[in-house]
């Protein structure tokens, strides 16, 4: 009987040490949260990135560019966009708000 209660004793310790243990450890993972308990969330979602214009051909005849691996000339469209002049560090572009520039990507 001595034996039984003091295996119970003894599982009741270790089994309590281990719950303490489990609240104390912080997840990584979980999100932040605010002082009210509610998940910190942005103002507002970051707008699409620009595309990459990563390489500017100048030829006599015509010029070329690259812009997110796509290969274009002037007049050409581009995900709703058209190109319009290409510069030897830029292109410009006709998007519905109106005309954009494009740097040269350099990583």
């Amino acid at each position: 009987m001595k034996k039984l209660s003091l295996f119970f004793l003894s599982l009741l310790f270790v089994l309590n040490g281990t719950h303490v243990a489990a609240q104390a450890l912080h997840d990584p993972t979980r999100p932040q949260t605010g002082g009210s308990g509610n998940a910190v969330v942005s103002a507002a979602p970051s707008p699409p990135p620009l595309p990459r214009l990563q390489m500017v051909l100048i030829g006599a005849e015509r010029s070329t560019v690259v812009i997110d691996g796509e290969v274009l000339q002037v007049g050409e469209m581009f995900n709703g966009m058209q190109i319009q002049t290409i510069l030897p560090d830029a292109v410009v572009v006709k998007t519905r708000k109106g005309p954009r520039t494009l740097p040269l990507y350099v990583p």
